[in-house]
């Protein structure tokens, strides 16, 4: 099997989110099952037969997709291999980074600018006193909203022209 890509595996998801869907309780009680197991056994089968051989099927669809789309995710890049730095490495003299918080699965959640703030930066903005608040990363473009990433990279800063040149 090929490795699926991203939207594959969505598909894949959003196809056993269907199956889930497909059985509500509503229309499909869930059955007396000391009941079932006796009728099985009058006929000389049992209900953990019945029950391994539809596990098996359900399973035997949904095993190589599954299989293939943690391959895919395990192929990915980490964000250590694209640039990104662990949060906990970044400066916090207030100066702007690009910041990013990435998923227990090293998928990427956001990305945004941001800055470290200090204890009395946000009592200047939100009033009050320094040991009142916490220092964090704030959203760069308000910073009065937290944020908190789990990586950054340095924010390049525009590069000049020469003069004269537009």
């Amino acid at each position: 099997m090929t490795t699926p890509t991203p939207d594959e595996i969505c598909d894949f998801l959003h196809e056993l989110d269907g199956w889930e869907r497909a059985y509500p309780l509503s229309a499909f009680p869930e059955p007396d099952m000391r009941k079932a197991a006796e009728l099985l056994k009058a006929g000389g089968m049992t209900l953990d037969a019945i029950s391994a051989s539809n596990m098996r099927h359900v399973v035997s669809r949904i095993a190589p997709k599954a299989r293939a789309a943690i391959a895919a995710l395990q192929a990915a890049p980490v964000a250590s291999e694209v640039g990104w730095q662990p949060i906990e490495s970044a400066p916090k003299d207030g100066s702007y980074i690009i910041a990013a918080k990435f998923g227990r699965s090293q998928e990427l959640a956001w990305v945004k600018h941001s800055r470290w703030i200090t204890a009395g930066e946000i009592a200047d903005l939100e009033g009050g006193e320094p040991d009142e608040y916490d220092p964090g990363w704030t959203d760069g473009n308000d910073d009065s909203e937290p944020c908190f990433p789990t990586h950054w990279m340095p924010l390049e800063p525009p590069a000049l022209k020469a003069s004269g040149e537009e």
